[in-house]
């Protein structure tokens, strides 16, 4: 499956810069980082995030803080960014907006 092909460096680096620029690259991971107004909007955010990676069938490691949500990305079989995350990635960012003001 082509999808499970590492990204590479430059591929990486153009998602970023096009469609993913609220999200860094750090330790072979996407890393994006939520402020959020309190626990129920961390949470609307989590729930908002599980139902995408469900209908994507591609599951993000996630942190849940009083105010903060943040959300891990690598493709887990093969320990690296793949199509897939940046799929994902861009998917939530684009779901999310309506949640956070």
């Amino acid at each position: 499956m082509t999808q499970l092909l590492p990204l590479t460096d430059q591929d990486i680096a153009q998602a970023l810069s096009q469609t993913l620029n609220n999200w860094s690259y750090v330790s072979q991971r996407l890393i994006r980082k939520w402020h959020t107004k309190n626990w129920l909007e961390s949470m609307a955010v989590v729930n908002q995030i599980s139902i995408i990676a469900e209908k994507e069938q591609h599951h993000p490691n996630l942190t849940i803080k009083y105010s903060e949500v943040i959300v891990e990305l690598y493709t887990h079989d093969i320990n690296a960014i793949t199509r897939l995350d940046v799929i994902l990635a861009d998917a939530i960012e684009k779901d999310i907006q309506g949640i956070i003001n």
